[in-house]
């Protein structure tokens, strides 16, 4: 993400829609193993030597890890040097991306201004990627003198055999909500919240960690909260190893570990009141399971397209329509369907 002055707020499009484009990306079958990254480009603040580019968010299947990182990015600045080539090649050089032979690897650069600047050649690295079968797709912040800069933005889509995308800054759809009664949602997630057990070495920074990815998804607003609390009801995986209830839930039993980990009101007490107070707290959290279920449709996936199909195209010209449009086109080339 160009992230200088002509560009600013649009790290904020992002945070205000992580959830809503996660959920979208998993709107395939087979259900993928979704990871999202974040390089951030045109900041003086991350250095010369990098190209002023920068590794804001690895590539992770955590995405509370994401939204914090993101969160962690000041959205305004005066102005800063555009080094497409730098963030293009920091990107494809990341160390974690997968190297199962049936993985679909996207790259979205989003910003806008020339595609020349700085020591390293866009072109040679738009070549790296497609060399490692990762595909690049340009989506341009569209502005009044565009025509100066789309000639570079064109190049990328073609050496990398993608197209160009054109996006408006904070520009909204105008969705409805699913959920007719927030403050009951909020209520309730606060509660699932509270049934949380911490234990083990990361535990309490994990439950921090979750707490602060509701609060950042409720910043963006009810459509990105809402879309949060939906993705996280039925994608958020691995809270077993820092939570005493899922722990339960998957294993049947409390696993060994050091007491002192634990909150500080159940440090010392007995095993079998630290058993039968796992065993409550489970027990509310699957009835307030329930009751987000009645609030959140099951079927708000497809109520949403229906909203999305009242719209003409000039009206969604939008962050997250741009790199679903993108990614659902490359997942759908190789052998992924549409839910």
């Amino acid at each position: 993400m160009d992230l200088s002055g002509s560009t600013n707020g649009l790290i904020d499009d992002l945070r205000d829609h992580i959830w809503d484009i996660a959920l979208q990306f998993k709107a395939v079958k087979p259900s993928p193993l979704l990871r999202i990254g974040v390089v951030g480009y045109s900041r003086p603040s991350f250095g010369k030597t990098t190209g002023y580019a920068k590794l804001i968010s690895p590539l992770s299947a955590d995405l509370d890890q994401v939204s914090f990182d993101l969160f962690g990015i000041h959205p305004y600045i005066e102005k800063g040097d555009q080094l497409v080539g730098s963030a293009i090649q920091l990107a494809v050089r990341s160390p974690n991306w997968s190297r199962e032979p049936d993985a679909v690897k996207i790259i979205f650069v989003i910003g806008n201004g020339g595609v020349h600047l700085g020591s390293v050649n866009f072109r040679d690295a738009c070549d790296e990627a497609v060399l490692k079968k990762i595909l690049v797709y340009p989506v341009f912040c569209t502005r009044a003198d565009k025509s100066k800069e789309m000639t570079g933005w064109l190049e990328i889509a073609r050496r990398c055999s993608t197209e160009v995308k054109e996006m408006l800054i904070h520009k909204k759809t105008p969705f409805e909500t699913t959920c007719s009664n927030l403050p009951a949602l909020k209520e309730v997630n606060d509660g699932i919240n509270k049934t949380c057990i911490y234990y083990g070495e990361n535990g309490y920074n994990r439950f921090k960690l979750l707490r602060q990815a509701d609060a950042n998804a409720l910043l963006g607003g009810a459509m990105n909260y809402e879309a949060r609390i939906y993705y996280k009801s039925r994608f958020i995986t691995g809270r077993n190893e820092w939570d005493l209830v899922d722990h339960m839930k998957v294993n049947g039993k409390l696993p060994v570990f050091d007491h002192n980990t634990l909150p500080d009101s159940l440090k010392l007490v007995a095993d079998d009141y630290l058993l039968r107070t796992v065993l409550r707290s489970k027990e509310t959290r699957e009835r307030l399971h329930q009751e987000t279920a009645s609030l959140l449709p099951a079927d708000r996936p497809a109520r949403l397209k229906k909203q999305m199909e009242a719209y003409s195209m000039e009206k969604v010209e939008t962050l997250e329509r741009m790199v679903v449009d993108a990614y659902m086109k490359s997942l759908l080339a190789n052998g992924f369907i549409a839910e």
